[in-house]
C-alpha cells in the first residue's frame, strides 16, 4: 500500500513538473494587477542578423532563411531598415550582458544566438534620436533606420494602418526608449 501511494505522489510531482514552466501567459490565480511584466509574454529566438540586436530593439521575422513548416518557421529573427514592415515581431528582451571593445557594458543578443524577445504587452521600445518623440495613442512600426520604431506613416492617434504595426505608445517623454504596448498585427 505504501509503494501505491508514494508511486501515486511521484507520479503527480512528475506530471506537475512537466506543466509548471508551461505558463505562456498568465492566469487569473497569478496576477495580482500591480506589475506591469505580470502582462508580458516573452518567446526564445534566434538572431540570424549579422550583429548584435540591443535591448530593447525591435525586430522582424526572418523570411530570408528559406524555413518551412516543422523546421526553423517563426523562430529567427532579424532587423531592417524599411518602414512599415508587416513581418514586424517583437522588441527584445536580452539579460545576455555584451561588451564593446572600449569595455562598455550593455545588453543584447549576439549574431547567432538564441535571446528573448517581448511579443505583447507592455515593454520599452528604441525611438529613433532623429525622429520626433511619440504621443500617447500612436502606432509604431519599422522605420528605415534598423532596431528603432518610428511612428507609422500617416499614423493619428487611434487609428491602425494599413501594414505591419509593433504597437502603440503607452507613455511619452524626450528619451530614446518608449513605453509601448506590444502587440506586433498587421491590418488590411
Amino acid at each position: 500500500m505504501t509503494k501505491k501511494l508514494f508511486g501515486i505522489a511521484i507520479s503527480v510531482l512528475f506530471v506537475f513538473g512537466l506543466i509548471g514552466p508551461v505558463l505562456a501567459e498568465q492566469g487569473s490565480t497569478s496576477y495580482s494587477g500591480k506589475k506591469y511584466y505580470e502582462q508580458q509574454v516573452f518567446v526564445d529566438v534566434y538572431n540570424n542578423s549579422a550583429g548584435t540586436l540591443l535591448q530593447n530593439a525591435v525586430v522582424i521575422l526572418d523570411a530570408s532563411t528559406g524555413t518551412t513548416l516543422g523546421d526553423a518557421l517563426g523562430s529567427y529573427v532579424t532587423t531592417a531598415a524599411t518602414a512599415s514592415l508587416p513581418l514586424v515581431f517583437g522588441v527584445v528582451d536580452s539579460n545576455i550582458l555584451l561588451t564593446t571593445g572600449t569595455g562598455t557594458m550593455y545588453y543584447g543578443i549576439p549574431a547567432s544566438a538564441v535571446g528573448r524577445v517581448c511579443i505583447r504587452g507592455p515593454h520599452k521600445v528604441l525611438v529613433a534620436a532623429n525622429a520626433t518623440t511619440p504621443t500617447v495613442g500612436i502606432m509604431l512600426g519599422t522605420i528605415a533606420t534598423a532596431q528603432y520604431a518610428g511612428t507609422i506613416s500617416s499614423a493619428t492617434a487611434g487609428t491602425y494602418a494599413t501594414y505591419g504595426a509593433l504597437g502603440v505608445v503607452l507613455a511619452s517623454d524626450s528619451s530614446t526608449a518608449q513605453w509601448v504596448w506590444i502587440q506586433p498585427h498587421v491590418s488590411q
